[in-house]
């Protein structure tokens, strides 16, 4: 593994999701084309992973395991508070602080000194930063799960209205067409279904190399960024500008605190959109 990144695909980290063409179906590990990967075990070829993530993949399953259990237990009703006191150990303790850290620097983007915590702030960053990653990371997976169930659900209506006889005109009653038309549509043409793609890019900036290439693969980040940065023609097609992380987030200078920020990453326009 190596800190070099010729080419990465952002704000998507799931293959299933790219929506820019280019090596969409037969992205090789000699494309240079890279899709962010969160730290989770079993990376797969496409992917591209950090040294400079502070958990191991071991960690970071445990991590997405946790927030797993999170989710489901908000779903059913269960008193967030409530579970994070069935275990009152230190350990259990240091996590819920924690987890707010993640949910304070997922809002503002700045951390504050937590009491009893001894990782320099540096570290700090490194260890929300991955977390959120990994929020989002399962955010894309359950925006895949709900895209393959409406497609499950699209054609086991098709196949009961073929085995009813119903006629295709009957067949395509309203409810019908707008859940085939919403399940064709691309996910990212929902914002309520994946991360905010600014969330993704500040994260992933504390693990990128400067002047890594960012090819970017979601229509309201190719448009924010045609806003705030100066796109020209690009060697191998397509724009390419390059700008400090502050710039492209469409903010006037770096957070204090946030040295991060000042990352100067080129960003890549593709046509094939």
């Amino acid at each position: 593994m190596t800190a070099m990144v010729p080419f990465l695909r952002l704000p998507v980290m799931h293959r299933e999701l790219a929506h820019c063409s280019l090596n969409r179906s037969d992205v090789s590990p000699e494309d240079g084309l890279r899709f962010l990967w969160p730290g989770l075990p079993d990376m797969p070829e496409t992917g591209w992973w950090s040294p400079e993530y502070p958990f191991t993949p071991e960690e970071a399953k445990i991590c997405l395991a946790d927030m797993c259990a999170m989710g489901e237990a908000a779903l059913s009703g269960v008193p967030l508070q409530a579970l994070a006191a069935r275990d009152a150990s230190p350990a259990a303790a240091r996590s819920a602080e924690e987890l707010e850290d993640l949910s304070r620097f997922a809002r503002t983007g700045t951390l504050e000194e937590v009491p009893g915590l001894s990782p320099s702030a540096p570290e700090l960053a490194r260890r929300a930063a991955q977390k959120a990653l990994l929020w989002a990371w399962l955010l894309e997976e359950r925006a895949l799960e709900l895209r393959a169930l409406a497609q499950t659900y699209a054609t086991g209506a098709a196949c009961l209205a073929d085995a009813l006889g119903v006629e295709h005109e009957e067949e395509e009653m309203p409810q019908l067409a707008a859940l085939n038309a919403h399940t064709e549509a691309h996910l990212e043409e929902d914002p309520g279904l994946l991360p905010p793609w600014r969330t993704v890019l500040e994260n992933a900036a504390l693990f990128l190399p400067a002047r890594a290439r960012i090819l970017v693969d979601n229509a309201d980040m190719a448009a924010d960024l045609g806003d705030v940065l100066d796109f020209a023609p690009a060697p191998d097609g397509g724009r390419e500008a390059e700008a400090p992380l502050w710039k492209a987030l469409g903010r006037r200078t770096a957070r204090p605190g946030c040295p991060w920020q000042n990352t100067a990453l080129r960003f890549v326009l593709r046509e094939d959109r």
